[in-house]
């Protein structure tokens, strides 16, 4: 008798066992799909969101840079004289820098990479001559986006540059509109605000893994 209960029991136990197990695997392999899909659905959400701000960030330097090459064609006429007027290139430089609103600060440059004027004033680097690294990249003298680099400020920073040609062609220099990478409002509003309410954030890392920008 106790024979038969202990063979009924094992046969019953084995059975919700098996019952049991196929529950737990089955609930099992439903958390796994779940959880595997949020993940898909999640990165490639991540994946449009990033491709559209790219998209975006590119569309404000591309403004930016045509904003740009309409002041070098301002300020050309300004370096052609014979005696230069500071205060007039001052004065150019800040209607520039106020009607991109794109930029923290916009330069003048003569062909040896020596800042003429910049906008703002307060700044204060008129007449010094900006490093080999940065000035090499205007030898070919065409538009140009220049950065991540450390400014002569210690600031990270990014440039866009556009040459200044004379009547006759000649280059006579670059204008440079500097984007400061962590204050500058209209690049910062378009990467630090965003719909998500869930705590989460954009950066920004360069082709080197460095990175660039960090709301935090």
């Amino acid at each position: 008798m106790k024979f038969m209960l202990s063979l009924r029991f094992l046969i019953v136990s084995l059975s919700l066992s098996g019952v049991l197990f196929t529950i737990v695997n089955g609930y099992y392999s439903t958390y796994q799909l779940q959880k595997n899909l949020l993940i898909d659905v999640s990165l490639e959400s991540n994946r449009v969101y990033a491709e559209k701000l790219a998209h975006m960030t590119e569309s404000f330097l591309e403004n930016a840079k045509s904003q740009l090459g309409t002041g070098a064609v301002f300020v050309a006429p300004m370096l052609e004289r014979k005696v230069i007027q500071p205060a007039e290139l001052q004065s150019g430089l800040d209607q520039i820098r106020n009607m991109s609103q794109g930029f923290n600060s916009v330069s003048i440059l003569d062909r040896n990479g020596v800042i003429l004027s910049i906008s703002p004033k307060s700044i204060g680097l008129e007449g010094s001559r900006l490093s080999d690294s940065i000035t090499s990249h205007f030898e070919d003298s065409s538009a140009k986006f220049i950065g991540p680099i450390t400014g002569p400020t210690g600031t990270y920073l990014s440039f866009l540059s556009h040459p200044i040609f004379s009547k006759t062609g000649e280059y006579i220099g670059d204008l440079l509109g500097t984007i400061y990478l962590h204050e500058n409002r209209l690049l910062d509003r378009l990467l630090s605000q965003h719909g998500y309410v869930d705590g989460s954030y954009v950066y920004v890392v360069s082709p080197q893994k460095d990175l660039i920008y960090h709301p935090l």
